[in-house]
């Protein structure tokens, strides 16, 4: 909540989407979110390995 910027925008279908990469466990996670300038909701979507990640948070959206 205190960097709610972090996260990487991304373009496209999944515009509304901010991507955050990170390591746990020697694997690479993407957690996903949307923010809303100027509101303290922060939305989470998905939070898994990279493998297959954008393909099947649009599936899901």
């Amino acid at each position: 909540m205190e960097h709610p910027l972090v996260g990487h925008p991304k373009k496209g279908d999944l515009a509304f989407l901010r991507v955050y990469k990170f390591k746990m466990a020697k694997q690479l996670m993407l957690l996903g979110y949307s923010y809303e300038e100027g509101s303290v909701v922060l939305e989470f979507m998905a939070l898994c390995s990279h493998k297959n990640f954008y393909r099947d948070l649009k599936k899901t959206l």
